[in-house]
């Protein structure tokens, strides 16, 4: 649509300030009764059921005021509303009021930038030009209730299109203004609010266009609503009717980049398919002990891993192929040659003086992998294509490692979100660099929830750490919602590696060398895993095919990882300056047979609970529980990221509670009591000197606002689970649940990443059996003698073999 011309939509921001509007047809019934009664102490809140029985819901400690109720327009689920003091409580049946859920209190503003507004607070002024048009067709719907399936449900049977999650309890829509104010009749609904253009433009674009000042055209990046190639073709062409132009385009994700004036822009952000829209910028780098530090030279000293059969992937500036250490390097796309690049990939897959050449001082951490991979972002454009192809021939690879990223923000942005689609997607490991300013500003993929950050830590070129220290070195946390970022940390000076010209530097470092040092001792524990050393009995005949999922494997390096002793948020190793630790390979080895861990498993609906329990001895010095779920893409025009919302509670045998990360950005470990975390997608208890005894661990789906797990017709999300310092009991796999566990080849339509080409033919259509095993009866073609196989390959004519990691059909 055209700038020019358009009205910006002030009938529909009467839904927004409650005024009156058409009746909607209600269900029979009459609303529930609640009744707020006096007790000994407070109120005594109940809600009556069919047949006339009240159902207690709660003691609130003081006064308690009643708010609204009523059905879903189909009349199958209810809900309740009560006001303790400031507080908005809640509970709702979905069952026709016959069993009421666990009543909760609930957060009730909308999180725009602009700021968190409250129902019955006018909502922010935007300019006339930045309004939504007369015709636009987004809005935000809040309802009054945690959003159960069954509102969801009410919209889309009301022709509204649901096409994102908004903090709190609302919803991005698409929608005729007659639907509109049809759903602002509804019990359910809170609020309907114009979606303005305003408030999908980040707040550099708004002053850019505000000014005169700056260029006259800038390069920005898109985020289309949906997924895929439709909505952003359809962008590209509103935008060329502007006369705006395409910088990039690409068929996967949300995003595109285009050329556009500030006219240009602002029709851009009135279409009815873009999102959100922020700057483009450009990439950037993140400029011997490390293996005794990290236990890689202890596990192989005793255990013999070494990173044999673990592939990965160094992604940077470009790399020196035909350095003496880079023996079997495994180029992914075009490369050129620079020093970052070559130091960053020498600290993974260097293999110092192993084959005669080199400096044994230049070992890097997987030192036996059978192949290391290097791609230059310098010829990197559909990054979802790009890491897709790391899952299949002939890369198979369990990480990527990133000491490098796009221009330094404190804001979750599109390239945030980007990479927190990527992983969630496609289940890999990726490590990305928080970077080198010494305040909050970062990489935005740093910020991206499912990714693996790495922070860095003065260690002054010693074993000890009693010198160790941020001082003001690397980028640090918190994110902007409040996560806890980075995810762990590793040395940030003096790191002795690889570099150009054949040789070795001794003064690399910043995060660039703290990342590749993490996703080495990733590469470790994922070697360890398909080991069976958690006893997991994981399936297959690769590293690849036994490897863990990306959240798990996230779980295992922050379980395992080495904390700086601190106290206080101001401390100079405080929590969001070292992250959740140093990830140490000997302590993972060491803890593994008094673990319990649970492999992405058990998919959680709306108000869902798994229940797991360990047996802590008596003389244990330390038990770590460590939840991680992968949560799709968050809202860039909010300021909560996490979509979904599950939460961690451990409880003693004596019953004390603690709640996931409670106390612990002030200290080493967790304090009793509080409340659940609503932010994080990572959660830990740690508690010293556990009293003996059984142990419950409890990971509840308190809130499900979009479906994270995609192999089931339901609405849920899965986690993964590391206990250690107590005999647990590893969850065993459950065949045809649709999801591929430790002991399964492959569960429903989860095939772990195979592909017939990864099994050894040249094509077809790759199945699992009804006993998770995989039928390769619709791949088709043996690969023939000289072709790139895998180890795992069934029908080569004779065998699968080769040296440094590239093996051939012989």
């Amino acid at each position: 649509m055209r700038l020019s011309g358009l009205r910006s939509c002030s009938l529909l921001l009467v839904f927004a300030a409650g005024l009156a509007v058409p009746a909607v047809a209600a269900p029979s019934r009459p609303k529930p009764s609640l009744f707020i009664e006096p007790g000994a102490v407070g109120h005594q809140i109940s809600v009556q059921v069919p047949g006339g029985a009240r159902v207690p819901l709660r003691s609130a400690p003081g006064l308690a005021l009643p708010g609204a109720s009523g059905w879903d327009p189909a009349g199958k689920a209810a809900f309740v509303t009560w006001n303790e003091g400031a507080d908005r409580w809640f509970s709702a049946s979905r069952d026709g009021g016959v069993t009421w859920m666990e009543a909760r209190p609930i957060d009730t503003a909308l999180r725009l930038h602009a700021g968190a507004i409250e129902p019955g607070r006018p909502m922010p002024a935007v300019p006339e030009s930045l309004a939504l048009p007369f015709d636009g067709r987004v809005f935000l719907v809040q309802f009054r209730t945690l959003g159960l399936p069954e509102w969801r449900q009410a919209l889309s049977e009301a022709g509204a299109e649901i096409v994102g999650f908004f903090p709190s309890n609302a919803h991005l829509v698409r929608m005729s203004k007659e639907t509109a104010q049809t759903l602002a009749g509804f019990d359910i609904v809170e609020r309907v609010v114009p979606y303005h253009p305003a408030w999908r433009l980040e707040g550099e674009l708004r002053a850019w266009l505000d000014g005169r000042n700056g260029p006259d055209e800038m390069r920005v990046r898109v985020m289309a609503f949906e997924w895929g190639p439709e909505g952003k073709e359809r962008i590209r062409q509103a935008a060329e009717i502007e006369g705006a132009r395409v910088a990039a385009f690409w068929p996967n994700g949300h995003l595109l980049e285009l050329w556009a004036t500030r006219d240009q822009l602002r029709a851009l952000a009135a279409q009815d398919d873009v999102m959100w829209i922020d700057r483009w910028t450009p990439r950037e780098t993140d400029m011997d002990l490390v293996r005794q530090d990290s236990g890689a030279a202890f596990i192989e000293t005793n255990y013999g891993t070494c990173g044999q059969g673990v592939r990965g992937e160094v992604l940077d500036a470009g790399f020196e192929a035909t350095h003496m250490d880079f023996d079997g390097i495994l180029l992914h796309g075009s490369n050129t040659t620079d020093s970052h690049g070559t130091s960053t990939y020498g600290i993974v897959f260097g293999n110092g003086n192993r084959d005669g050449d080199g400096n044994a001082q230049g070992t890097g951490q997987l030192v036996c992998s059978a192949q290391g991979i290097a791609a230059d972002y310098d010829f990197l454009t559909d990054r979802f294509a790009h890491t897709q192809q790391l899952k299949g021939s002939p890369y198979f690879a369990s990480f990527q490692s990133n000491s490098w990223g796009d221009a330094l923000t404190t804001a979750y942005n599109s390239i945030s979100s980007e990479l927190d689609d990527i992983i969630w997607r496609l289940d890999i490991a990726i490590t990305q660099s928080q970077s080198n300013a010494g305040t909050r500003s970062s990489r935005p993929q740093a910020w991206s929830k499912n990714v693996i950050s790495v922070g860095g830590i003065r260690h002054f070129n010693t074993l000890s750490t009693a010198d160790d220290a941020w001082s003001n070195g690397a980028s640090i946390g918190p994110a902007a919602d409040g996560r806890i970022k980075p995810d762990v940390h590793y040395w940030y000076d003096s790191i002795y590696t690889t570099t150009t010209g054949n040789t070795y530097t001794t003064g690399f470092g910043g995060t660039s060398a703290a990342t590749p040092e993490v996703a080495g001792v990733l590469g470790l524990m994922v070697q360890m895993w398909s080991e069976n050393v958690w006893g997991t009995n994981p399936q297959g005949t690769t590293v690849f095919e036994r490897q863990p999922h990306a959240s798990t494997i996230k779980a295992l390096l922050i379980n395992n990882a080495q904390q700086y002793t601190f106290s206080g948020t101001t401390s100079d190793l405080t929590r969001t300056h070292q992250g959740w630790g140093r990830p140490n390979a000997q302590i993972a080895r060491a803890r593994a047979a008094n673990s319990l861990v649970v492999d992405a498993g058990t998919p959680l609906q709306l108000g869902g609970t798994a229940t797991y329990n360990l047996n802590v001895a008596a003389g244990t010095g330390e038990l770590k529980v460590t939840m991680v779920y992968p949560d799709p893409p968050g809202t860039t025009s909010a300021t909560l990221h996490r979509i979904n919302d599950l939460s961690l509670k451990v409880t003693s045998p004596g019953g004390t509670v603690y709640h996931g990360n409670n106390g612990l950005n002030a200290g080493n470990y967790s304090t009793s009591g509080g409340s659940p975390n609503t932010i994080d997608t990572v959660e830990n208890v740690f508690i010293s000197n556990p009293v003996a005894g059984t142990w419950s661990i409890e990971v509840r789906a308190a809130e499900i606002n979009q479906d994270a797990y995609l192999a089931t017709p339901q609405a849920d999300a899965v986690f993964s689970l590391v206990a250690t310092g107590g005999g647990g009991v590893t969850q065993p796999p459950v065949c045809g649940n649709a999801i591929r566990e430790s002991g399964e080849a492959c569960d429903g339509n989860d095939l772990g990443g195979q592909t017939c080409q990864s099994q050894g033919f040249a094509g077809g259509s790759l199945s699992c059996n009804g006993d998770c095993t995989l039928n390769t009866s619709g791949c088709t073609a043996c690969l023939a003698a000289g072709a790139s196989c895998t180890a795992n390959s069934q029908c080569c004519s004779n065998s699968c073999k080769g040296r440094n990691g590239a093996k051939t059909c012989r």
